[in-house]
């Protein structure tokens, strides 16, 4: 499993720019993956974009891009200080 994770986060370039797709079915389906492909190597890089998506997010898709940066942040928090900036 650690291989095939390894193997996916090479797409992490090619994912963080579906996010700015027009498409909103294919930004939601990257943040998605960037979500479930978190871990604490590359939170502290994830979690920015995903605050920044949220400038261009639709009403309703707010609320779960929220929740998933609160749970990214509380799960794989890097220090306190950066856990409540966040």
């Amino acid at each position: 499993n650690l291989l095939i994770l390894t193997q996916v986060r090479a797409y992490q370039p090619l994912l963080r720019a579906t996010l700015q797709s027009p498409d909103a079915f294919i930004r939601k389906k990257a943040l998605d993956l960037m979500f479930a492909l978190c871990d604490g190597s590359i939170v502290n890089r994830v979690v920015p974009e995903m605050i920044e998506h949220l400038r261009i997010v639709s009403h309703a898709m707010k609320r779960e891009t929220v929740l998933k940066i609160a749970i990214l942040a509380e799960r794989h928090a890097v220090s306190y200080p950066w856990y409540i900036d966040t």
